[in-house]
This record gives structure tokens, sequence and C-alpha cells, in this order.
């Protein structure tokens, strides 16, 4: 695929095409739920062509990029979800309303504003990236779905188009052939995506179970992250932010998710991930209330509502304090100030997002066995909270457990000395330290530590088996990973969690 910018013959040929589309106006004639397919030739590609404006909104020509967009929108069908699709878009907008990287290629490539009601604006979808303009590649396949969309669109014929809203599956396809474009009439193949199905860990359903029980609910909600995320000169990420509260107590914990490279591996996550939310808060409550149309309940019902244990609700009407703290919480990470108002937001966690190359390098070694060690990146301003995630990422943990950090005055071998050291926990845990100042281990962000190069702290987890681990601060260095905390390096096997003594 060329990722060069697109010719100006390129260009001028896509706003000819554009303005042959409007002189046909195919959005007064077809239905706006019909799609048809048009194969590629000499690349294994598909694209579903519909047309869009038969309401008088903004008119144009969307292109899904093979059955995974297709059979999303056909699920899904409502505009929210156009960031979760593999498409391109021709869109026809008042050239004012455009900004100066979508009009000036329309205004250099010689057509004449007359020849082209309206400015067409040529855009690529990929999802978990904020729409981009069309690289050189995606030019040539654009131009190619648009030829065939007008050679069928002029014959005003759509009894074999495939109708979003239907369940039969049969579709028209225009396919290069034997040195000639042709028809056929075809079962449209199944989404690859939904081969990976929905899994919840045994574990966790047990841990939830031993809760004690809440005195009402929990709120529940995973919505696009008002912003990007992204370095300049590269394309901006999209995220999505799940918050889950109490509402008992207003209690709140987050997480935000980066989906770049695959969306689906980011839903499959999010049961599991929703689950360990409420495992935080600390209570099993008697129901989850989702709001209408949330993309947490789309999960959830694909999954099948049968397998979470405890009754899960759609709610038409606003959810408080959901909404409020989603606002405040919004406005806290895209300012970088603390969240408004009084209530908590728990455990923090700003999620993985993207580094800005200068990060901090802790070396974690097995107390006990130190030739098993790894090495993690991570940002100044994530938390303890976030490299005690990395470290159970990062030794192939499976089940959570109390976890804590100290920071004795010198390295040690005395777990008495290090256990009267300055400790960090999670919240609603710290009663449980015995000895030492504590803190809050989602509050606490590496950067606030002043840790010195070489110093040595310690991180216990589980305090049942007492896995004990040394952890070396080894200074601040560059990366390329784009994504943090992340685990640079591994030395050893991880051992199993739960080690079976008799052998």
């Amino acid at each position: 695929m060329n990722n060069a910018e697109p010719s100006k013959t390129q260009l001028k040929r896509l706003f000819q095409l554009a303005g042959e589309i409007t002189d046909i106006n195919p959005w007064e004639t077809v239905p706006g739920d019909l799609v048809f397919g048009v194969k590629l030739s000499g690349i294994e590609e598909t694209g579903y062509i519909q047309i869009i404006g038969q309401l008088g909104e903004t008119f144009g020509i969307l292109i899904y990029r093979g059955e995974t967009a297709l059979h999303r929108i056909r699920r899904l069908n409502q505009q929210n979800s156009m960031l979760e699709l593999e498409m391109f878009s021709l869109i026809f907008e008042d050239l004012s309303d455009l900004p100066p990287e979508v009009t000036q290629p329309f205004k250099s490539s010689g057509i004449d504003k007359e020849d082209c009601p309206g400015t067409p604006a040529f855009m690529s979808h990929t999802p978990g990236y904020i729409p981009a303009l069309l690289t050189s590649g995606e030019a040539t396949m654009l131009t190619e779905y648009l030829e065939q969309a007008l050679d069928v669109y002029r014959r005003k014929e759509t009894e074999q188009f495939h109708d979003l809203d239907s369940s039969d599956m049969k579709c028209l396809y225009r396919t290069y052939f034997m040195g000639q474009w042709v028809d056929s009439v075809e079962n449209i193949p199944p989404s690859p995506e939904l081969k990976d199905k929905y899994k919840l860990d045994s574990r966790l359903l047990k841990d939830l179970w031993n809760l004690p029980p809440g005195i009402n609910g929990t709120q529940a909600s995973l919505f696009l992250f008002p912003g990007s995320v992204g370095q300049p000169g590269e394309r901006p990420s999209t995220a999505y932010l799940l918050l889950v509260v109490d509402e008992d107590t207003g209690y709140a914990v987050h997480e935000l998710f980066a989906p770049e490279g695959s969306l689906r591996r980011m839903e499959l996550s999010v049961p599991g991930i929703l689950l360990k939310k409420i495992i935080e808060i600390g209570t099993k409550p008697k129901y989850l209330s989702i709001p209408e149309g949330d993309k947490l309940f789309e999960i959830i019902n694909e999954m099948d509502i049968k397998r979470i244990p405890f009754p899960v609700k759609e709610e038409e009407d606003e959810l408080k304090p959901l909404e409020d703290i989603s606002e405040d919480l919004c406005n806290s990470i895209l300012t970088g100030k603390a969240p408004a108002g009084n209530h908590s937001t728990g455990k923090q966690t700003t999620g993985q997002v993207k580094s800005n190359g200068k990060v901090l390098q802790v070396k974690v070694a097995l107390i006990g066995n130190k030739r098993i060690y790894r090495k993690i990146a991570i940002r100044e301003d994530q938390t303890l909270n976030d490299l005690h995630e990395a470290i159970f990422r990062a030794f192939d943990r499976e089940e959570e457990h109390l976890y804590s950090f100290f920071f004795p005055n010198k390295a040690t071998s005395s777990k008495q000395v290090i256990m009267k050291s300055r400790a960090f926990f999670p919240p609603m845990e710290d009663v449980m330290a015995p000895f030492g100042e504590q803190g809050n281990s989602t509050e606490a962000t590496l950067g606030s530590l002043r840790l010195r190069e070489k110093q040595k702290f310690y991180y216990l987890f589980d305090w049942g088996d007492e896995w004990w681990h040394e952890l070396t601060f080894e200074g601040k260095s560059s990366t390329k990973e784009k994504i943090l905390p992340a685990i640079i390096m591994k030395k050893g096997e991880s051992p199993p969690q739960y080690p079976d003594w008799d052998e």
C-alpha cells in the first residue's frame, strides 16, 4: 500500500467522480438502508457501498471495508458507531465548513467549483483512530469503488441490493472477471471478528460472589472519550472511558482504553475489567444500571446477559451520579486538574495512553530468585497502581490480591524493616498495613516519589502467599513504546501464581 499523499492526477479523478455522482443524485432514488458490494480487482478486499442524505442531512457515500465493518453497521446502524468502522467516506460539505487540509486539494485540483456542487471531502476511517485524509494507495482504491458505484447507481435498479435491516443475507456484488466487471448475487460472508467470543474468568466471578452485598446497585458506562491521544506528527487515536459508580457511596473507578490496532480485542477485555472494577469498589451490587444505547450494554448483550451474576438494566432516564462524575472526570483528564465536586473517583487508572518519549525505567526482580526479573517503562505522571498492574501482567498472574509498595531509607533484606517503612496501598485496604506511614497507591505518581537512580524499594503481592519483589529505579530513558506502562524486558520464566507445593 502506497502511504504517500495522493497525486494531483488522483485527486482530479476523485473530484470528477464526485461531480458525476452529484449529477445523478442517487440519494433521491436509493433508500439509505440498501448496500451493494464491490470486490476490488487485484487485492483481497470487498467494499459495501451505501448512500446517505435521504432525509436532507449531509449527503454522500460510505464504503464499509470488509465484512467486519458491514456486520458492525448491521448490528449497530447508528451514527455514533462511525468511529468504529473501517471505511472510506465521501461527504459533500459547504466549502466554509471544511478545514484547509480538506479544501486545499479541491482548490488546487483544477476542477471548477460549479462542476461539483458542494465540496467533496474524502476521508479514511480506521477503528481506534481519528478519521484522516487519504493516502495515495487509498485514493486508488476509492477511485475504483466510486467508478463501480456510478455504474450501479446509473441503472436505478436496487432489487438485488442488501437491506441492512433484513435477515436475508443476499447481496449484489460487482467483480472484475476475465477483463470485465460482472454482477453476481451471493450470500454475505460472516464477520471474521465474531469468531472471537467473550469469556468471563471464573475466579473473578468467585471473588465477586464472595463480596459483601451492597444496599443498592452500581452504575456503569463505556463511552468515547471527548478527546484524542497521541503525539504531534502521529495520527490521533480515539479512546474509550469505562466508568463504574457505586450508588451507595458515590465511589467511582475508571479505566481509559486506547483501542488502536484492534477494537475487537479492546471489547473482549471489557467484561473482565468491569468485574475487576466492581470488585475494587468492594461490594456486590444488587443490579447494574447502564444508560440506554451505551456501548457497554451492547457488549454485555452480545456476550449474553445471563452470564453476569446480577441483573443488568438499560435505563432510559439519566443516571445520577454517573452523568455528573463522567463530565468531571473527562474534564479532569483533559485538563490535568483534579475532578470537581465532592465525589470520590477511587482508583483513577488513566489507562494505557501514549508516551512522550522520556520515561522512567524500573527493574522488578523476584526476591528469592533475582535471576527472574522484568524491566518496565512508565511515565512520571502514572501511579503506583499503574506500576502494580504492569507487574501483574509482566509475571503472567491471573488473580488479583492485596498488594503494597514499601520505601525504606536504604536497601535491606529485613522484612521487618521493610514493613515498618513508608507504605502505599490501594483504597479501602490501607487499614491492613501493620506498620509505617501509609499512602494511597492510586494517587501516588512515580514523579512524586522523587526516586534516586539505583534506589531500591519493595513490592508485595498477595499477603497470603507473599510474593516479594525488589524494585530498582534505573533512571530516565528514551523509549519507542507507544503504550505505557510497557514491559520492555523479560528474564526467566514466570513462576505459577499458585505453585503445587506437593510436587
